[in-house]
């Protein structure tokens, strides 16, 4: 029995010490975090919970507003705080996880009676900011470009975004500066405007204090490498739920259904009634004619279908005037709507449906025309009608349009069976142009593999491609030459002109690379000043000729911009038995190697 109760306390000691509790601070800042009846919800903290749930920890959020985060974590009142920019103020102070949570952005907003088109119209304005906000107070934040173009910004700082929409709303300041994510959540909310002002790109990542967290940082970071290279990931469909999602109002829906049945069902009824009244009109005049001895009860019959009558003409107005109403409201939807019986035949097209067939289609479309006769070839389309009709059920679908020129654009139909009698007389179908989210969409992804800077692929997309060659390289037997190149000079030319050019020498340093591979090689941005490229079916000897094209024309551009663009090249040829890793550090050590032969020169 001792051994038994012995054995039970080790268990449970050993499932208390596999699981631990991390203070996790999260401010203001949605969609990507946000209080909501006292629980924190928001695309970073439904990531977190997902990782903390495999990796066997207890997340603890913790409320507060950005400043007061900092403050918390520096004294060791929490563990670690989501969603912070890189500043070398933090750097000193804090540690980084090595995985972006995500790309963001600073960018101006105002209310409807303030014009403001450039940083220029900021001068003189109250411009309201978050505490402590990189946006604001770091390197190319908005306090920087103040002082830089001697605007004279009179800043009030705020808490939280809410408190800065609230205040701009009520016009107590000109403009409010808030990141990208935050801004697409809130200005419709509060009715502001956003201006063409974007600046400032930025990584958020985690940041901790105590050194301790390393180990379980570098586990949040492999989590995080793997949510983002699979598109099918948590991360991905938290984000679209938060930002992309584009559905229809359920109330609209209902309220168009139940009022096309009511429509329909009323409809029916004012021709039953008209049925009635022919009838009862010729029974009446046929016992006028056999008898004219009851006049009296003839009388009583008069009146009463008069009464009858101007009750139906009542009714009838009623009707009319709801059957207005209803078209009204269709008519001026902003989606196409369209109704067809189960024979095709078009009951009802608002002038937005009629407007988009005849410049998809170059069809002219009215009501009594047949969908068949109008959309021929459109099998696709009737197939989704027919699957509406015969399933009887109502579904969602989203797919390209090719127009009549050639063009494309994204539509979201909504097809709803409509019933009598629980018989099925027809279609509703709800069409939506998404073309402008699916831009998005596609901006979103290009985000997650593209350096935002150089516009080459960033580190992860260029590995993922990189062993996609030397799988290719391995299997065909064709040699693979890999790459590593730093640049010479990048601390100098930001030192001596400002970080604007060192950027902008990054770029003709990435855009002079490119032109001179092939299409099937790879560029990618390792990190800072440093590339990385794949040259597939590439010797040796060919590499290092590519090498002096590019130094060549470096060497023009250096000329003709008064900057000297210069890098180090290391070129090592794959060797199959290698790991990918080996390999691009025996190039970075090449790379140094002539880094050193040159400044001996």
């Amino acid at each position: 029995m001792k051994k038994i109760i012995l054995l039970f306390i080790i268990i449970t000691l050993t499932q208390i010490s596999l699981s631990y509790t991390l203070k996790i601070g999260v401010y203001e800042n949605p969609p990507l975090m946000y209080a909501e009846d006292g629980k924190i919800k928001g695309i970073l903290p439904e990531i977190m919970n997902y990782i903390a749930k495999k990796e066997k920890f207890t997340p603890q959020y913790v409320y507060l507003n950005f400043s007061d985060a900092l403050d918390y974590l520096e004294n060791d009142l929490i563990d670690m705080v989501l969603g912070a920019g890189y500043t070398k103020e933090r750097d000193k102070i804090f540690e980084y996880n090595s995985v972006p949570l995500y790309d963001t952005y600073g960018k101006i907003f105002t209310n409807k009676h303030t014009k403001i088109q450039n940083f220029i119209d900021l001068k003189h304005k109250k411009i309201g900011v978050i505490k402590d906000d990189i946006f604001y107070t770091g390197e190319k934040g908005l306090k920087n470009i103040n002082e830089m173009l001697d605007l004279d910004i009179n800043f009030i700082e705020f808490n939280t975004h809410e408190e800065m929409c609230k205040s701009l709303s009520k016009n107590e300041i000109d403009a409010g500066l808030l990141n990208y994510y935050s801004g697409i959540t809130l200005y419709k909310k509060y009715n502001l405007v956003e201006t063409p002002i974007s600046f400032y790109i930025i990584n958020a990542y985690i940041i901790y204090h105590k050194k301790s967290l390393k180990d379980i940082i570098q586990k949040i970071d492999i989590e995080l490498s793997e949510l983002k290279a699979n598109k099918n990931s948590i991360y991905y469909t938290v984000t679209n739920k938060y930002i992309f999602n584009f559905k229809f109002p359920t109330w609209i829906k209902l309220f168009v259904f139940f009022s096309l049945i009511i429509l329909i069902s009323l409809s029916f009824i004012i021709l039953l009634m008209r049925n009635i009244i022919q009838k009862r009109t010729i029974e009446l005049k046929k016992q006028i004619e056999i008898t004219k001895s009851k006049n009296e009860e003839l009388r009583f019959l008069l009146d009463s279908l008069e009464a009858y009558t101007r009750e139906l003409q009542f009714t009838k107005e009623k009707l009319e005037k709801s059957e207005t109403l209803l078209k009204a409201i269709i008519e001026n939807s902003q989606d196409g709507i369209l109704f067809v019986d189960k024979k095709l035949n078009i009951i009802l097209a608002n002038s937005v449906f009629k407007k988009w067939t005849k410049r998809d289609f170059k069809k002219e479309l009215k009501e009594g025309d047949n969908l068949k006769d109008v959309f021929k070839g459109e099998n696709l389309f009737f197939k989704e009608i027919e699957i509406a009709i015969k399933e009887k059920r109502k579904f969602f679908v989203e797919k390209e349009i090719k127009r009549f020129d050639g063009s494309k654009y994204w539509v979201s139909n909504s097809y709803y069976p409509i019933f009598q009698s629980k018989e099925i007389q027809g279609i509703a179908l709800i069409s939506r142009d998404i073309t402008k989210s699916k831009k998005n969409e596609l901006v979103l992804q290009k985000m997650a593999h593209f350096d935002s800077l150089t516009n080459v692929y960033n580190r992860h997309a260029g590995f993922q491609l990189l062993n996609e060659i030397i799988s290719l390289s391995k299997r065909n037997g064709i040699p693979v030459t890999i790459g590593f190149i730093d640049v010479d000079n990048l601390k100098n030319i930001n030192d001596t002109y400002g970080h604007f050019e060192g950027d902008k020498s990054l770029k003709i340093i990435a855009n002079t690379i490119k032109k001179h591979i092939r299409e099937s090689d790879i560029v990618a941005r390792y990190g800072g000043d440093e590339f990385f490229i794949g040259l597939y079916n590439c010797r040796l000897e060919n590499a290092r000729r590519l090498e002096k094209n590019i130094a060549k024309e470096l060497k023009k551009l250096s000329e003709k911009n008064k900057i000297n663009y210069s890098v180090s090249f290391g070129f090592i040829e794959y060797n199959h038995s290698e790991t990918l890793d080996s390999i691009i550090s025996k190039a970075d050590e090449i790379m140094y190697k002539n880094k050193r032969k040159k400044k001996k020169l």
